[in-house]
């Protein structure tokens, strides 16, 4: 609804004396366009038309996004229009209304700016016709934005991208967030993301009469007691009203999900009850698991609205918007309630207005809401996109060329200072939009000084909607989240995460500080083109050059210590498989005065031994002997037992049977006899050797035998 006063609404229902105002800004000069005026005397009696919509006909969406049109009817008899070109141009239109008997006092109410297009004309009459800047989201989606993002800020993207300003920096579920990207690579356009946006906000999108786009939805408390000022009241009929028998009341909302990454179906979850249940679904941004919270954000929007359907043609309200509420009173009293979802109004004539719903049944009635595709047939598409500070910029433009005047008010105070009041209407008390200018700051007031919203204060602090600048500068900015135009860069504040997207160059990156907070940022490894990355000591330095990594302190931990290495060489490993290469492990220290660096190597299953580079001997683990596997132990020199040590061979698989070569000699437990025995089995010897051998069975501590053996050896076997 248009806010006016009451002064004005009193004539528009009694007198009715409405007279219609259009300016055109044409295109043909970027730097200085040209700028007409037209009155009711250069318009056709009737002559401007506009069309609002927040539904497709014939059903009440949740989510649409109508581009409402215009229609201007130019008295050109006399060819004064004909050498312009109106192609491209934006034309504002204006119901003014007549506040005093001589229709010299009028006031002035915009209905909307108009992108032209088509003209067309007759020897007396040149037809313009023209769409609201909705129109400017038709165009594809450039695939841009990153994930995480907010309702909002989808809704902003788009906003920035196709030069249009939004009205509504908040609205109904705004800050639901769509965790990931759920447009991949579909060809879709920016108005679909706006209508996906618009259904789980619960809102319909549209552009108002100062061409910005607003996100909201129909009151439910319009038809309460007491509430008058936020509906209208329709008595005055050319035709009708025809309207259902039934009032629809709506009971619940079905949401369907999208389906899931693996190809499952997305579930369906029901808020509240059966019966006129509105039905979502085919809605990217509503993911995997989230049927039901999203359920619950719409449904307690919709769910218990109550109306009736119908339409009809009365005397025109310039006041009244698509959106509105109204009560429609007919000829035998009785009344109904409607929220007008489409409306057609030629200015200083008569309006038709539907309430468009399917109708309500008596038994259960699904109904898919879907998302509005009514797409205007432009010749000439406009694909430029606009700056954002030009986009904002333009628009002021266009708001100083169409701007009403205001009245004033001044307070006179006791010691002789003013504050001084520009407002919207003749008085201050019946005014909405007021302006309060003092001392202490410049106010602005959008419920007629009640309560100041906006304004900046005598120490400079500004509290703004909107702010478009070429540069800012400032020693801090508090804020939720910076973004870079594209959307490829952003810092969320709010949530800790930093996006980069496509970066390649950090230039004095390394050099900055206050960057050791909790949390981790992911950067694309082919974006780093630095030589190194190291801390802030040059403790832990990663050279990327030669693929080195030095660690001063800390270590390394993987798997929750399964495998650690710390800076001091300490290395742990719960399980370890090394394919292919060699093990080294090297150690120097000093023997009777004599350096030794020593150093193992195990590689290929033998172990090798190194005393100052010289190998000293092996253990081969895998050695071959005919057809068995056996352990070779060679020494080049001398293989040396220290004292108390000795080897045991196991003879037999009885524990007892054993020998033992000592420091002290040669041991045999045989059958349990220490002190000698028959020596059973064979002694096999690598030669082959054959005849007599006397071998020691018991040695004394001096060294010498204190009891000999004979046995005979055949070909390296014992064989008595």
């Amino acid at each position: 609804m248009i806010s006016t006063t009451a002064t004005v609404k009193a004539q528009i229902a009694d007198r009715h004396r409405i007279k219609a105002r259009v300016t055109i800004l044409l295109n043909d000069n970027p730097d200085n366009p040209t700028n007409l005026t037209l009155e009711s005397d250069k318009l056709m009696a009737g002559g401007v038309t506009v069309q609002d919509g927040t539904s497709s006909s014939g059903s009440f969406d949740i989510g649409a996004a109508i581009i409402n049109q215009c229609s201007i009817l130019l008295d050109n008899t006399d060819g004064a229009y004909s050498a312009y070109n109106f192609e491209g141009a934006v034309a504002t239109v204006f119901a003014g209304v007549a506040t005093n008997d001589a229709g010299t006092a009028v006031t002035w109410l915009k209905k909307g700016m108009y992108v032209l297009s088509d003209p067309t004309t007759t020897p007396a009459i040149m037809t313009l016709k023209g769409v609201d800047y909705m129109a400017k989201f038709d165009r594809k989606y450039s695939g841009s934005m990153t994930f995480p993002r907010t309702l909002a800020s989808i809704v902003q993207y788009c906003c920035s991208q196709c030069g249009v300003t939004l009205g509504t920096s908040t609205f109904n579920n705004s800050t639901y967030r769509i965790e990931s990207n759920p447009f991949g690579n579909a060809s879709i356009t920016y108005r679909q993301i706006l209508s996906y946006c618009a259904q789980i906000a619960c809102c319909y999108a549209r552009i108002n009469a100062n061409g910005r786009l607003e996100l909201k939805w129909y009151s439910k408390t319009a038809f309460d007691t007491g509430n008058e000022a936020q509906r209208h009241s329709v008595t005055k009929f050319s035709q009708g009203p025809t309207v259902n028998t039934e009032d629809v009341v709506i009971t619940g909302v079905k949401v369907i999900a999208s389906d899931a990454a693996d190809g499952t179906d997305g579930e369906e979850y029901t808020y509240g009850n059966a019966g006129y249940v509105l039905e979502i679904k085919d809605n990217p941004l509503i993911a995997y698991g989230k049927a039901q919270e999203v359920a619950a954000l719409i449904g307690t929007s919709v769910v218990g609205m109550r109306f009736r359907p119908g339409n009809a043609s009365f005397l025109g309200d310039p006041t009244m918007e698509a959106g509105d509420a109204a009560i429609l009173t007919d000829r035998k009293n009785h009344q109904y309630k409607e929220y007008v979802t489409n409306l057609t109004y030629s200015i200083g004539n008569f309006a038709s207005f539907s309430c468009d719903a399917v109708p309500a049944l008596r038994k259960s009635a699904d109904r898919y809401s879907r998302i509005a595709a009514t797409v205007a047939k432009l010749r000439k598409e406009i694909p430029k996109q606009v700056d954002a500070y030009m986009a904002a910029q333009a628009h002021l433009d266009a708001l100083a060329f169409n701007a009403l005047g205001f009245y004033e008010t001044t307070e006179i105070l006791s010691d002789g200072s003013k504050i001084i009041y520009a407002h919207d209407a003749p008085t201050l008390a019946e005014s909405t939009i007021v302006y309060k200018k003092s001392i202490d700051g410049f106010f602005l007031s959008r419920n007629g000084g009640r309560t100041y919203s906006n304004g900046f204060d005598s120490s400079g602090n500004a509290v703004l909607n909107m702010l478009a600048v070429i540069g800012l500068s400032a020693t801090w900015v508090k804020t939720g989240k910076l973004e870079s135009q594209d959307g490829t860069v952003s810092i969320d504040l709010d949530n800790n995460t930093i996006n980069l997207k496509g970066i390649t160059n950090f230039d004095g990156f390394a050099t900055k500080t206050g960057l050791s907070t909790a949390g981790y940022t992911t950067i694309n490894g082919s974006n780093i083109t630095t030589g190194s990355i190291k801390d802030a000591n040059s403790n832990t330095v990663f050279n990327l050059s030669d693929g080195s990594l030095t660690m001063k302190k800390g270590s390394i931990n993987i798997g929750s210590g399964n495998f650690a290495v710390d800076t001091s060489g300490n290395m742990s490993a719960k399980n370890a498989t090394i394919t292919g290469g060699t093990v080294t492990t090297t150690a120097t220290g000093t023997i009777g005065g004599v350096s030794h660096a020593k150093k193992q190597v195990i590689g290929s299953a033998i172990m090798y031994g190194y005393d100052n580079n010289v190998m000293t001997g092996l253990l081969d683990l895998a050695a071959t002997y005919e057809s068995g596997k056996h352990v070779s132990l060679r020494s080049y020199g001398t293989l040396h037992l220290q004292a108390n040590s000795r080897i045991s061979f196991e003879i037999g698989s009885t524990p007892a049977e054993k020998v033992y070569i000592t420091s002290n000699g040669i041991y045999g437990n045989l059958h349990g006899d220490v002190t000698g025995g028959t020596i059973t089995g064979s002694i096999h010897a690598s030669n082959g050797y054959t005849g007599w051998v006397n071998l020691p069975v018991q040695m004394v501590s001096d060294g010498t035998v204190s009891q000999w053996v004979t046995v005979y050896v055949d070909d390296g076997i014992i064989t008595s």
